[in-house]
């Protein structure tokens, strides 16, 4: 009788450790979350990169690409670490480096999050590297970065050339990472010229020069263009672009917030005399950038919005 009830507890063993190699078979770990990561990166800096805990992490595997660029925790990679944070220090330039972050336990090791890290602060200028204006106007030219949040604080020089003047009536100006915007002013005699912007960090290193050209606006955007009006309208929550005659061309319209991030991308068609642009309620209330670009002119307007 005992054999028999021996019997009939092999099956059951084996199907107990079946399920048990099975469960640890399965076990997973998730990819870790970066809470915080240098935007960019200069020789010699030091900054912190941290990641979300992992539920049953034992560590932490950091691999930096190439390896020569960075150091972690003054090491070379890949480097373990039991917390989920660690120094990076930049040791030799690159246009970008590429930093990847991995949780393992003792069963497993999760997937890597890769992520970039920019030599410089990655700027770019708001709408592209090219437009055209008419003279004896003054515009606001703009610039947005291309990741946030930044590392330490840096100041913006701007510079022009040609027949263009900033509100001091100089041809350089200088703001700080908060100013991503400035108005620039074209003379009557204005035939063309370039805005170039360039950043300084906190440790006085350069990033690299980016120029827009600036083209004189031809007669025929010209006569679409000038006169066009663009507002808010509180009262529905539109924005109204206004021309001062009739358009069916169309146009592409966007609106852009003070950092260059656009909010609303769109081309309209068969516009007329007017066009109204419903804005939805997650668009808070603040200080935006409305722009129409029409063939190769566009319009720019810094506009109130608000509820």
């Amino acid at each position: 009788m005992r054999l028999i009830s021996n019997l009939f507890l092999v099956p059951s063993i084996f199907l107990s450790l079946i399920l048990r190699a099975d469960q640890l078979y399965a076990q997973t770990l998730p990819m870790p979350n970066v809470v915080i990561a240098p935007c960019y990166g200069s020789i010699g800096l030091t900054a912190p990169v941290e990641v979300d805990p992992v539920p049953g992490a034992d560590g932490y595997i950091w691999d930096a690409q190439p390896i020569t660029g960075i150091l972690v925790n003054g090491m070379a990679s890949p480097v373990t670490t039991l917390l989920p944070y660690a120094d990076l220090t930049f040791t030799s330039s690159s246009p970008v480096w590429k930093l990847c972050v991995a949780a393992f336990s003792t069963c497993c090791t999760s997937p890597y999050n890769c992520f970039f890290i920019y030599n410089s602060v990655p700027i770019a200028f708001l709408p592209s590297n090219y437009t055209s204006q008419p003279t004896g106007i003054t515009t606001d030219f703009g610039i947005y970065y291309l990741c946030l949040p930044l590392l330490g604080q840096h100041t913006i020089h701007w510079f022009v050339t040609g027949n263009i003047t900033f509100s001091n009536g100089l041809q350089t100006i200088t703001t700080g990472q908060d100013t991503t915007v400035v108005p620039l002013t074209f003379g009557g005699n204005f035939n063309g010229g370039t805005l170039c912007v360039y950043t300084i960090n906190s440790l006085g290193l350069s990033s690299d020069t980016v120029c827009m050209n600036i083209g004189l606006l031809t007669s025929l955007s010209e006569n679409v263009l000038t006169g066009t009006q663009i507002y808010h309208q509180q009262e529905t929550n539109e924005i109204v672009v206004s021309f001062p005659s009739e358009n069916n061309a169309g146009f592409k319209f966007r609106l852009s917030d003070l950092n260059g991030r656009a909010v609303i991308s769109e081309s309209v068609k068969n516009s007329g005399t007017e066009t109204k642009i419903k804005l939805t309620e997650s668009i808070a209330s603040g200080i935006y950038i409305a722009e129409i670009f029409y063939n190769d002119t566009s319009v720019r307007k810094k506009i109130p919005v608000g509820r």
